[in-house]
């Protein structure tokens, strides 16, 4: 700078985004039947040059999630089905006051898939009855992520978690 003062800091990050989806209908009378499902992933990286506290860190990282559904009716009796699913990834490594030389990773992701046409909590089933009609469904669920790195003044690390 002109004034004689120094730069103590860059950082950039780079990000895309894309989707898709689509969905279709038909209907006869009585009958009703339909589908749809979207698609959207997003894919970063990013930098980070401190100079002034000796951190430097790089990253890059991907998310995506898809979505789908279907149904089917035919006068009142009817069934819904859907399903969604996500997944991500992120590695980023560099150097830290803290930690030295550092490299860290980390993977994850959804799953959750459900039919019938009462709403049911993750991993139960339901059942809903009243004088006109009757429903029932069941939602099965999980997620996990698991994350290991390695640093020259903590050594390696692990861990993992799962979940409804």
């Amino acid at each position: 700078a002109k004034d004689g003062s120094r730069m103590t800091a860059f950082y950039i990050h780079l990000s895309k985004t894309s989707s898709d989806g689509n969905s279709a209908n038909f209907k006869y009378g009585p009958i009703d039947v339909g589908m749809s499902y979207s698609i959207n992933h997003t894919i970063d990286a990013g930098l980070l040059l401190n100079f002034s506290t000796d951190n430097y860190t790089v990253e890059f990282g991907v998310n995506a999630t898809f979505s789908g559904s279907a149904h089917a009716k035919i006068f009142k009796v009817g069934i819904d089905a859907s399903l969604n699913a996500s997944a991500h990834a992120r590695l980023k490594g560099g150097y830290s006051q803290s930690d030295g030389l550092f490299v860290q990773g980390e993977l994850g992701g959804s799953f959750e898939a459900s039919v019938g046409t009462c709403y049911a909590k993750c991993n139960t089933v339901c059942l809903e009855a009243d004088w006109f009609s009757v429903d029932a469904g069941a939602k099965a669920c999980v997620s996990f992520s698991v994350s290991a790195g390695w640093s020259r003044r903590n050594g390696f690390n692990l861990s993992s978690a799962s979940g409804n």
